[in-house]
């Protein structure tokens, strides 16, 4: 847990309305938290733009 703990890092997010919004709503519908939903939509955007996942 002491290594989990040290590789995460508190971050400021100013995200644009449209996009918080968005997040809000799919959080609502799927049942999740914001903070899980950005995290996913953080995720899949690394993986999109890291090559993982083919556009």
């Amino acid at each position: 847990m002491k290594e989990e703990a040290a590789s995460i890092k508190k971050k400021t997010v100013y995200l644009p309305v449209d996009i918080d919004e968005g997040l809000r709503r799919s959080a609502q519908k799927h049942r999740r938290s914001f903070n899980s939903e950005l995290v996913w939509a953080i995720q899949l955007v690394n993986k999109v733009t890291s090559g993982q996942i083919l556009r």
